[in-house]
């Protein structure tokens, strides 16, 4: 494993252009928290909007964006149970909001909290979920996660559905 990494970050917010590569430490996992080496991200329109200042939730200066990814386990840090060096893993949105209405803005990837546009990143083992055997490719796998908030939202978010509504699911 590499001791450096490519990682890119916002440094500003009036423009895509303003996300720029960094040399960076790969980090070392902590207690309960897995290294993943990101094999595959999902660009999203929260992406965009937050590079170009759009975004009106909280955002962090200088912030790693993306925040939905594909990885594999790279190492684990002591007390990690169910996880290992190897496994497929998505990555909530949130870790610390893992079902429900949000119940902060300060804990989303890629705003509040640095994102996966970078080579390594190192998360607690409970946000990382582990994929079951799969045909699916990693950047398939990479947009699981949006679209299962994007729906959770479409449901529950700012107008929630209620008796009567009519919902259209499509799939294949």
């Amino acid at each position: 494993m590499p001791n450096q990494q490519t990682v890119y970050r916002v440094t500003a917010r009036t423009s895509i252009d303003d996300i720029k590569p960094f040399t960076e430490d790969v980090p070392s996992p902590g207690p309960h928290e897995v290294l993943l080496e990101i094999k595959a991200v999902s660009l999203n329109y929260r992406d965009i909007s937050i590079a170009t200042g759009r975004y009106p939730y909280p955002v962090t200066e200088n912030v790693v964006p993306v925040s939905d990814c594909a990885a594999v386990v790279a190492a684990v840090g002591q007390g990690v149970r169910h996880l290992n060096v190897g496994d497929k893993v998505v990555v909530a949105f949130d870790g610390t909001n893992q079902y429900g209405q949000s119940k902060s803005w300060t804990g989303a990837h890629g705003g509040p909290v640095d994102g996966f546009l970078r080579q390594y990143a190192v998360v607690q083992e409970s946000f990382a979920v582990k994929v079951p055997p799969t045909d699916l490719s990693f950047a398939e796998l990479s947009t699981l996660v949006c679209t299962g908030v994007t729906s959770w939202n479409a449901l529950y978010g700012v107008q929630p559905t209620k008796p009567g509504d009519v919902v259209l699911v499509q799939g294949r």
